[in-house]
């Protein structure tokens, strides 16, 4: 989201420390961008809203809060508590198949997940919305050329904040989680608590479980055939 120079110059004047001028290459070093970049942007008369993300962590500000003062971007503003499915959507299948097989043997099962983003963790969000089929309209209405460039950027998991709103707009999605699933902010950021994943898998229903894994099916073949060709190599290789 390409926030104007001026409305951006006049929050950080806001939100700036008593004891600090933040001169624009003060907040390049801050927000962790190099100047070059920053500089370009201000020259075309804006800043990335991401800016707005790094510079509130390095003030000790709220980057959400932050993030919904400036126009374009209420659409974080509201907390919708993610579905289950969505929140299942974010687990690889070998956690899904673990909890599955501890619930079987009627045992408790800790587990122990990545920090997020998911690889691939937009992609499977997707999978559990409507969106499917609709990814032409989609890719216009982001402002993108083709629905294979939304594709190659779902399938890396890599959206601008300004396609991030787009999409959650026109598909009617959790955009709060959509920030988490993104990258751009973690859980707690978000108002969502860091274990929600871990709550979700050992509280949902086995058939929300049950429907998740097979969701992830394509994906669970693809990593077996992954790790049937590294053990070849291996086996070569000794």
């Amino acid at each position: 989201m390409k926030i104007p120079k001026e409305r951006f110059d006049a929050w950080v004047a806001e939100v700036q420390p008593e004891a600090e001028n933040l001169t624009p290459s003060r907040v390049a070093k801050l927000a962790g961008i190099s100047k070059s970049s920053f500089f370009f942007q201000r020259g075309k008369g804006y800043v990335e809203g991401t800016t707005v993300i790094a510079l509130s962590r390095a003030l000790n500000l709220s980057p959400l809060d932050e993030l919904v003062k400036f126009d374009g971007l209420e659409i974080f503003r509201p907390f919708v508590q993610p579905s289950l499915e969505e929140v299942l959507s974010q687990l690889r299948p070998e956690f899904l198949m673990v909890e599955l097989l501890g619930r079987l043997r009627h045992q408790s099962t800790e587990h122990h997940l990545p920090e997020m983003p998911e690889s691939f963790g937009l992609k499977h969000w997707l999978d559990t919305t409507e969106l499917y089929g609709q990814y032409g309209q989609l890719a216009k209405v982001m402002g993108l050329a083709s629905k294979q460039v939304l594709s190659k950027k779902i399938n890396e998991n890599r959206l601008t904040l300004e396609q991030l709103v787009s999409l959650c707009d026109f598909g009617n999605l959790n955009a709060r989680l959509g920030l988490v699933i993104t990258g751009m902010m973690d859980w707690e950021e978000v108002g969502l608590s860091s274990n929600t994943r871990e709550k979700v898998l050992s509280e949902a229903p086995g058939q929300l479980v049950i429907d998740a894994l097979m969701r992830s099916r394509k994906w669970l073949e693809r990593d077996i055939q992954v790790k049937e060709l590294e053990s070849g190599v291996h086996r070569n290789l000794g």
